[in-house]
């Protein structure tokens, strides 16, 4: 069994490289990280109030929304993705994009340090405030 050091070393190394896809990420590096403090994982059911996708009813609305991560009592999770910071492309690439020639990068989340990212993070920041409670 590898020591803690290096277990904690190939668990930052491997988070580090996912890339942008937050419902694919999350839960699997939640796990991981439950796993490396060594507290118990999430529940595959709701009843236990610690789980992922947890239902909660938005208040004054029929609509139930999801809280990635849930331990009732104790904290609300929500997950964001991101993009990670890429080297600008070259006035050559982006002609030939305009120009139909490539195809442009896909982009699925802002890129963390910027302001955009920034932004993301005060918004989603009360999310979790504005549902009413368990479904």
């Amino acid at each position: 069994m590898p020591d803690q050091a290096s277990t904690l070393e190939f668990f930052i190394a491997h988070g580090s490289k996912t890339e942008a896809n937050e419902r694919a990420n999350s839960q699997t590096f939640l796990r991981q990280l439950t796993q490396m403090m060594g507290v118990p994982a999430p529940s595959n059911t709701h009843e236990h109030g610690y789980s992922f996708e947890f239902p909660v009813k938005v208040p004054g609305t029929s609509n139930t929304n999801f809280l990635d991560l849930y331990r009732r009592a104790h904290f609300v999770l929500k997950s964001k993705q991101f993009a990670a910071l890429r080297e600008e492309q070259s006035e050559l690439a982006l002609v030939a994009q305009k120009a139909g020639v490539i195809e442009g990068r896909a982009k699925s989340g802002p890129v963390r340090g910027t302001a955009v990212w920034d932004d993301a993070m005060i918004r989603a920041t009360p999310w979790p405030h504005r549902c009413g409670g368990p479904a």
